[in-house]
């Protein structure tokens, strides 16, 4: 269990409440953490839109729901994507949408990955590879030249991360880092 967590805290304008979910847990692994995120010596200050946030708490909460223990799969990621179908800030979902993905049956093997997966140890949830995700993300805007970390930047970032069943899934589902990366720029209008 996260120590702290709280999802009923109020949100307000700088979207701190909605922020200290996964503040805390970035906290653990970088010492700057915040809406803007410096990700390391060698990469710049970025901001975390508010649809990014809304993605990482959402990990939070899905993770708390499912009772991860163990490693918290970056597939969550993907599925809270997902999620934000019908909800503003949906860029990450666009884009996926755009590439041939239907929602209902990438939610569905996703569903079914994270229950084969299940760990019923005590271990509590460790949370490194989405630190590392958030990490990637950061990496990603840099190279496509923007000065923040939306939701699709976490899903380009998903590419990057080595986990085979993402791997797997991103080819069922006929998605590619090229044809992502196309099909943003398409809805980008660059």
């Amino acid at each position: 269990m996260i120590t702290g967590y709280d999802p009923d805290h109020p949100q307000n304008e700088w979207n701190q409440g909605a922020v200290m979910d996964f503040k805390e847990i970035l906290a653990l692994n970088y010492p700057h953490i915040g809406k803007y995120w410096h990700a390391g010596p060698e990469l710049p200050l970025q901001k975390f839109t508010d649809a990014a946030i809304a993605v990482l708490n959402a990990i939070v909460k899905k993770a708390l729901e499912l009772e991860i223990r163990g490693i918290v799969p970056p597939m969550l990621v993907l599925w809270c994507n997902l999620l934000r179908w019908n909800e503003s800030g949906r860029l990450g979902f666009e884009v996926l949408k755009a590439c041939g993905v239907d929602r209902q049956l990438m939610e569905a093997d996703i569903r079914q990955e994270l229950s084969s997966r299940a760990d019923s140890s005590d271990k509590a949830a460790n949370w490194d590879k989405i630190c590392e995700l958030a990490r990637l993300a950061v990496k990603e805007t840099v190279h496509l030249k923007r000065n923040y970390v939306g939701s699709e930047h976490l899903v380009l970032a998903l590419f990057k991360i080595e986990d085979p069943a993402i791997a797997q899934l991103f080819r069922k589902h006929g998605v590619t880092y090229e044809n992502f990366q196309a099909r943003l720029a398409e809805l980008m209008g660059d």
